[in-house]
């Protein structure tokens, strides 16, 4: 009887609330994706989409958007039915995935790739980004994205155990009964030293997908374990074509990254990139008006503005914003890093994307077209799989400029130009 109501009320959703799809992506490569354990300790899990060569494959099949274990976890996050989760998150994708004990190979015309890590945002979990994963990948990116271990991700599911959504939030006191406008003064302090605590997990979470894409470009590296999908991509990625980009917590994440840097002070990433950032952790975590000023008293190399202080080089910053969720305050946190940025004569953007809520960043408004409106979680008067698609083909045509030496720049502005959207650049 349950599962004759289940499928009746399923068949009813199709016809109110139909599922969308993935666009095929543009690129030349096909393209896989596996979930890998990169570090059991913490139960830091990656997702991990890239170019492959499925005629080189012993065995695949298509790909799902979601693993049915991550729909109960989901269903309680979102508070929604565990059976309108499995009736949007079934869909199939554009990535295979291997039916055997060995990855599908990568192409062999190329012998090492860039690699993107992508930070998710706030309840969010990496297959909400599959469109900008799947793009970059078909393009001859490997695209890293972590289920981060802060209690941010709504389904941390592993072998190794799983990870409760905010996990940590007893510990500081902090509930999440109130909307941020209608926290006290002391509530506020809560959230904040709360939100702060998170960054630094997810930036640690970062640095050890970078550790193993280090290991990865250079085996001779001394490891304290080996990773999942170690032999598959040993040798095949390029440490000096590293980019971090993020949505929402995940662009405020990708920032701090972005300050890691080797024993020498370069950072190891040459771009990155905030997706519509919620900036205000960075600015719970550090003293911001430090980056004002030519002094820097802020001495733990825990420190952003510490970190950002003391590299040799910086990378190129872009904030891409939608045009409804913005707030004024969030977005000075951006420009007081851009102007940082641009006293030490690196290129930084920041612009608007015309049209666009904060859910048109992820895959929602592909998935869930009528009731992401209905929910108001997407803007209508664009269409959702059209931004994405051009969203995509921007990130890629930015990302491809920007991370050769000799990228011509003045050719995206006149792209940015085309496409009508107005962006603030600065390059001293």
């Amino acid at each position: 009887e349950n599962n004759y109501t289940t499928k009746m009320l399923t068949h009813l959703f199709n016809l109110i609330s139909p599922v969308g799809t993935l666009p095929k992506p543009t690129g030349p490569y096909d393209i896989a994706s596996e979930e890998l354990m990169w570090d059991p300790t913490r139960k830091l899990q990656v997702k991990v989409t890239y170019p492959c060569d499925l005629s080189q494959s012993k065995g695949y099949k298509q790909g799902i958007y979601m693993d049915k274990k991550y729909f109960k976890s989901i269903s309680k996050v979102m508070k929604m039915p565990k059976f309108t989760i499995k009736h949007y998150m079934k869909v199939g994708v554009n990535s295979a995935v291997t039916t055997e004990e060995d990855l599908i190979p990568l192409p062999s015309d190329v012998d090492k790739f860039p690699v993107a890590i992508f930070s998710h945002g706030w309840s969010g979990m990496p297959e909400m980004y599959t469109m900008f994963a799947e793009s970059l990948a078909s393009s001859g990116y490997i695209v890293v994205a972590p289920y981060h271990t802060d209690g941010t991700c709504c389904a941390v599911i592993t072998n190794n155990g799983e990870i409760p959504f905010d996990y940590l939030a007893p510990e500081f006191g902090v509930t999440m009964d109130k909307k941020p406008q209608d926290l006290n003064s002391e509530e506020k302090e809560k959230h904040g030293k709360y939100r702060a605590h998170q960054l630094k997990i997810r930036t640690e979470d970062i640095r050890i997908c970078l550790e193993v894409i280090r290991l990865l470009d250079n085996p001779r590296r001394k490891a304290k374990f080996t990773p999942e999908g170690y032999y598959a991509f040993k040798r095949r990625v390029d440490m000096s074509r590293l980019v971090c980009f993020g949505h929402s917590f995940g662009g405020c994440t990708a920032v701090s990254a972005c300050t890691l840097s080797d024993k020498h002070g370069k950072p190891f990433f040459t771009l990155g990139i905030s997706l519509d950032g919620w900036m205000e952790p960075i600015q719970y975590a550090d003293d911001l008006s430090q980056l004002e000023t030519d002094q820097v008293y802020t001495t733990t190399n825990e420190s952003i503005v510490y970190r950002l202080s003391k590299l040799k080089s910086f990378p190129v910053m872009a904030f891409i914003n939608s045009e409804v969720w913005q707030w004024d305050d969030n977005k000075k946190i951006m420009e007081t890093i851009g102007k940082f940025l641009f006293r030490n004569k690196k290129l930084q953007y920041m612009w608007t994307m015309p049209n666009t809520g904060h859910h048109n960043y992820n895959d929602l408004g592909l998935l869930m077209p009528k009731l992401g409106v209905k929910l108001k979680l997407l803007q209508t008067d664009i269409d959702p799989t059209e931004h994405l698609t051009n969203l995509c083909l921007l990130l890629v045509q930015f990302i491809e400029v920007h991370l050769k030496p000799d990228g011509d720049t003045s050719s995206f502005k006149q792209y940015l130009l085309n496409q009508e959207i107005e962006a603030i650049t600065s390059h001293a």
